[in-house]
């Protein structure tokens, strides 16, 4: 093997990260806008726990918990998942909904006087002007329903945040005066959200610098929160080009879950954090997490999903495991990146080389090795047309069964 060092060999055309990149945390709402996916079952209270451990574990620093103004079993929920929060110690603070009405705000009081456990109150409101057209709202009536709700809740002791929905469909000076509202409500997050996946990187970009500028210009010690929808397929970019604009927070869900087309799925966001220098996550707990939740609630993970897809650090490509196996001679960092972006090991996985209709001799040598077989020539070259007339992948298995023929 030969000693090399990996960083003497990569160059890329990308932008250095951001200096604030290690300090940026994941707000996780797979357990409320993830479960709102037309598709999503409802799960139970203990697997919601247990999703909590896991998502815990990964270094999620906020978790949107439920809307407890809905019912009062959801009110009971939210009580028992901040309660179970606390006794297991884990570092995550809950995040409960609510709409900025007074309706919404006495359950939360009550539940404040219940729980000695810190939790957070995302109060939201629509503010584009094409919902509030179709609301019959006003900015004064917004403000009008906003103020009490907030002040009442501080007045309580309740930690809030502000989120308001459609922000990317939000005009410039409409939105400063939100943000000022916020501000003198005295909340500790602000959320600036493209409700309907309407941005492009470039406009995510703008409208978080803004409202960093507008924070920033008025000295408001809360944090910068950026959710996105992935309509438009750019949810993932989005939240990078937030990050970039200053954002300290990226909202989500894991595999996307979600109304629509979904949300920034959170495992890429993480790895890009991680991969930008990022050290408060445990990147290798992210396939096994994904793996969960898709067991959970009934979604498949897309084969082709980054990170933890089946076929994320799969190949079956001749040229391409040629290459890989080559690299494999340099060390583990030069076979984790000759034909990858992202580094399997650094995920708990590793670079697969497959047999199927594309490959060449060295995949078929390297099942071979795999295998336990010695080196082969001929049976190699029979494998490898067996496999090509299959016209299909072949697993480990299946190959060990063809090879148990061929003694």
């Amino acid at each position: 093997m030969r000693n090399a060092d990996i960083r003497e060999y990569l160059y890329t055309w990308n932008a250095s990260p951001p200096p604030h990149v290690g300090r940026v945390a994941v707000d996780d709402e797979t357990l409320r806008d993830g479960l709102q996916g037309a598709f999503c079952p409802r799960i139970t209270l203990e697997q919601q726990m247990e999703i909590l451990r896991l998502t815990d574990a990964v270094g999620v620093s906020y978790s949107m918990i439920g809307f407890p103004s809905n019912s009062a079993g959801q009110l009971e929920q939210c009580r028992r998942l901040i309660e179970f929060l606390d006794r297991e110690k884990l570092r995550t603070l809950p995040t409960l909904l609510a709409r900025m009405h007074m309706t919404d705000v006495q359950p939360l009081v009550e539940l404040r006087g219940q729980c000695s456990a810190p939790f957070l109150v995302d109060l939201f409101i629509g503010t584009s002007p094409l919902r509030r057209e179709v609301e019959g709202w006003t900015l004064e009536k917004i403000f009008d329903r906003a103020r009490p709700a907030c002040e009442r809740l501080v007045k309580a002791g309740v930690r809030i945040a502000v989120s308001f929905e459609d922000s990317s469909r939000t005009p410039p000076e409409e939105l400063a005066s939100l943000i000022q509202l916020g501000i003198d409500a005295g909340m500790e997050r602000l959320t600036i959200c493209d409700t309907v996946g309407d941005s492009l990187p470039e406009g995510a970009r703008r409208v978080v610098g803004f409202a960093r500028e507008a924070l920033d210009k008025r000295a408001a010690r809360c944090v910068l929160s950026w959710h996105g929808h992935n309509d438009k397929g750019c949810a993932v970019a989005n939240s990078i080009a937030a990050i970039e604009a200053g954002a300290d927070c990226v909202s989500g869900t894991f595999l996307g879950l979600g109304e629509r087309a979904g949300n920034a799925p959170l495992e890429q966001v993480i790895a890009y954090l991680h991969l930008a220098g990022s050290r408060r996550f445990q990147v290798d707990r992210l396939p096994a997490l994904a793996a969960r939740i898709s067991q959970l609630t009934g979604q498949a993970i897309a084969m082709t999903a980054p990170v933890v897809g089946m076929q994320a650090f799969a190949t079956t490509a001749g040229v391409h495991s040629a290459a890989l196996l080559k690299a494999r001679k340099f060390g583990p960092e030069f076979e984790d990146y000759i034909y990858s972006g992202v580094p399997a090991s650094a995920f708990g996985r590793s670079q697969s080389i497959l047999l199927g209709p594309m490959s060449g001799l060295a995949n078929a040598r390297n099942a071979l090795e795999l295998s336990g077989r010695a080196p082969d020539e001929a049976l190699a070259k029979e494998l490898l047309a067996h496999a090509k007339d299959l016209a299909r992948w072949m697993g480990p298995e299946e190959i060990g069964q063809y090879l148990a023929q061929h003694p």
